[in-house]
């Protein structure tokens, strides 16, 4: 570049680019760009159902949380109608028909308890996977 006897001295950058290549840039600059779109709508459509799973877990819970309360003022109601039974029983005022038909309404009432708070657990799972977390077991 700087010798001596060379005519003029080269500091230009070359071009390597052809100047026309039939389109072929273009089309791939289209392609890129419409793998970019389905990725973007991939990506919405994801973020969408997250959305939608969080918002059907929650709506599950507060309903969960209003029939929690209520089916335990029904074991409750049963709780107080046995210890009447039993009551009425030992003082010869009812039969025994009557005291196990209680003790009945009462384990019914506990079993539906018992499988509410079940589903209860089960929305908490749900929620937390729709939130992103993740499930583990705990080690033994």
């Amino acid at each position: 570049m700087f010798k001596s006897g060379t005519g003029f001295w080269s500091v230009l950058p070359q071009l390597d680019l052809p100047l026309f290549d039939g389109g072929t840039r273009a089309a791939q600059v289209d392609m890129s760009e419409a793998s970019r779109r389905e990725a973007l709508a991939t990506y919405e459509g994801a973020l969408q159902s997250a959305f939608r799973e969080v918002a059907d877990a929650l709506a599950v819970r507060d309903g969960l949380a209003e029939r929690l309360d209520a089916q335990q003022a029904q074991v409750a109601a049963a709780a107080q109608s046995l210890r009447f039974a039993e009551d009425s029983y030992r003082l010869g005022g009812s039969s025994q028909l009557e005291l196990l038909d209680a003790q009945r309404q009462l384990a019914t009432a506990q079993q539906a308890l018992i499988t509410l708070r079940l589903v209860e657990h089960a929305n908490r799972v749900a929620l937390l996977r729709a939130l992103g977390g993740r499930w583990t077991r705990p080690t033994l």
